[in-house]
């Protein structure tokens, strides 16, 4: 009677725990050596599901390409390209060529039996031409500057980070000289004692000289924690090089935050030389960029709105779209992400 009323008292629960504790009740799993021995030939065939492993470089990217801003950045920055590209192979009017009968006239304008859609500026240069060189001599600007700041960065951080002691001492002393010195001011006293850099080869060149400086300390900060790593002794060991230290493992283990400060680089790029063309001392008159169009436009913003809209629109698309690709890296190379998508 006892047991009884405990059985009634202890409810379902007791019993599906007394259940459970029988092999084959759907409670632990049978004895081993028994499959096949009492098996139904109607009960359902059970499967192993295995989950592929994916290394790290595949999650980078999967996180990346899962990232909606990031892709949008980069749809964005693509289409911004293929129209400043490719556009001068459909629109093949030459933003160089004057003409007089159509100075200043609005977007839309059919003046002299041909249109100008975006309008033209005083002296009658097509601004839709205008706005195709301009993002060619932008994309310009970036490469060489973006090209020879990461060259310098990489090799001043990776000499301090690596070998220490007096090396590090003298480079990083350098850097932090030169950092006392607000960018902007080094920048305005070079391109004014220099009249060669009065095209965008010239500003890249200068930007590129002096944008190296915040890597150089991101790389050594890098360096100074992974060369203690066990595979970099591994690799003293086996008597591996310095360079090949450096270049087969210090560096890519530092790829994440070198393609971010990449990414990051290329917008202060445009933002730098768009500055140093608004203040005269970036590109001349005799070229053109987008920072040139948007200082010539911003003088007839009032009576010439066109001229100055535009250009700013168009160099506001590209710089958001670089800053959105490089936040989607930042997040894709984040160790802290753990959220793997199929």
């Amino acid at each position: 009677m006892m047991s009884t009323t405990e059985d009634k008292l202890a409810g379902p629960a007791a019993r599906n725990e007394t259940a459970a504790v029988q092999p084959g009740a759907g409670g632990l799993p049978p004895p081993a050596g028994s499959e096949g021995k009492e098996s139904d030939p109607s009960a359902p065939i059970d499967r192993e599901f295995t989950v592929e492993a994916r290394s790290q470089r595949q999650q980078i990217i999967s996180r990346f390409f899962h990232n909606k801003l990031a892709m949008t950045g980069l749809i964005g920055f693509f289409i911004l390209l293929l129209f400043g590209f490719l556009g001068p192979l459909v629109y093949t009017v030459n933003y160089v060529t004057l003409n007089a009968g159509a100075q200043s006239v609005g977007p839309g304008t059919n003046q002299g039996g041909r249109v100008y859609p975006l309008g033209s500026d005083a002296i009658g240069r097509d601004l839709l031409a205008g706005l195709m060189l301009g993002i060619q001599r932008s994309a310009l600007v970036v490469i060489i500057a973006v090209v020879l700041s990461l060259s310098l960065g990489l090799l001043v951080g990776a000499l301090a980070g690596y070998f220490g002691s007096w090396i590090d001492n003298v480079l990083m002393r350098i850097v932090d000289l030169i950092l006392t010195i607000p960018l902007l001011v080094v920048l305005v006293i070079v391109a004014s004692n220099f009249e060669n850099a009065k095209t965008a080869v010239g500003v890249a060149l200068i930007l590129g000289l002096f944008g190296w400086l915040d890597l150089s300390r991101i790389v050594r900060s890098q360096f100074l924690s992974l060369k203690e790593r066990e595979f970099v002794e591994a690799a003293h060991a086996l008597g591996a090089s310095n360079w090949r230290i450096i270049t087969r493992h210090l560096i890519p283990n530092s790829l994440g935050t070198i393609i971010v400060w990449t990414t990051l680089a290329a917008a202060a790029a445009i933002l730098a030389e768009a500055t140093l063309t608004f203040l005269g001392f970036g590109v001349g008159p005799e070229d053109t960029s987008l920072g040139r169009l948007i200082s010539d436009g911003v003088q007839a913003a009032s009576t010439r709105p066109w001229l100055f809209y535009f250009p700013g629109l168009l160099f506001l698309l590209i710089v958001l779209a670089i800053n959105l690709i490089g936040d989607g890296i930042r997040d894709a190379f984040d160790p802290s992400n753990k959220r793997v998508r199929a």
